[in-house]
């Protein structure tokens, strides 16, 4: 099934909601070990030539997943059951990658009011679930980090065509330009969640996927144009997501650093 709801953070969204629904076939579900080569190549290739203290960790549903008190409490209890798991299980996730860097303290990852992780001071990051899996992702930093991350399945996206919903014009012809659509739509749609996720924190307002346009990406690269609101002037530096893909899974990253004038 698809649903469009207008909410930043729930699932493995972006700004607008896009939940693609289907049984997983076991041939779809890549290892652990994949994964995990696909996330290191694109923070690799995003990461290039920065000095960062960044960190990532991969849980499913297997791996333990409790939560500390306080964020036991932001949970409704009209939650459903699949996605308190995803909750507990990106907090988890967050948690390991702590330790990575040295930081064991057990602070909460509250949540704003659209749903978005609210890091402890010092950090940023991002979390990201397509089932089975979850990945957090996260950075020592000042308050002039954007970090965005998005997993999305190709098989997913062919239980229905929402090139339309996601893509401007000209995303459209290179999605359809084509042998590979659904790859390409996955990647794009990837690429456009990791986009919001990063920026939302700064902009703090609604961003609908098309008043973002991607330039036809060149070796995993997605250049961004803000078309109708001021986020692009935030960062200097302009946005690029890197996007990797390998087997059924796309990954996709952005980190930017914020313009501080």
């Amino acid at each position: 099934m698809i649903s469009v709801q207008l909410n930043p953070f729930a699932c493995q969204i972006g700004v607008t909601e896009v939940v693609l629904e289907m049984p997983e076939a076991p041939e779809a579900v890549e290892s652990n070990n994949a994964l995990e080569s696909l996330i290191t190549g694109a923070i690799a290739a995003a990461s290039n030539h920065q000095q960062l203290d960044l960190a990532f960790a991969i849980l499913s549903p297997k791996d333990p997943h409790t939560l500390h008190a306080e964020e036991e409490k932001v949970q409704s209890t009209r939650t459903c059951e699949k996605k308190k798991v995803q909750f507990r299980l990106g907090r988890a996730a967050a948690r390991l990658a702590f330790r990575d860097l040295d930081y064991e303290h057990s602070a909460p990852i509250l949540q704003g009011t659209a749903g978005e992780p609210l890091w402890p001071d010092g950090f940023t990051g991002s979390i990201t679930h397509c089932d089975p899996w979850t990945v957090a992702v996260v950075a020592a930093s000042s308050n002039h980090l954007a970090i965005g991350i998005d997993l999305e399945s190709v098989r997913r996206v062919q239980v229905i065509d929402i090139s339309d919903i996601i893509c401007c014009d000209a995303e459209l012809r290179w999605v359809r330009g084509g042998s590979d659509f659904y790859t390409r739509l996955a990647t794009i749609f990837s690429a456009k969640e990791a986009l919001y996720k990063a920026v939302y924190p700064f902009c703090r307002r609604y961003i609908d996927f098309k008043e973002v346009e991607f330039s036809c990406p060149v070796d995993g690269l997605f250049y961004a144009e803000f078309l109708t609101c001021s986020a692009e002037g935030l960062f200097p530096q302009g946005l690029v997501v890197h996007s990797r893909q390998q087997g059924d899974l796309v990954f996709s990253f952005v980190i930017a650093e914020l313009n501080k004038n």
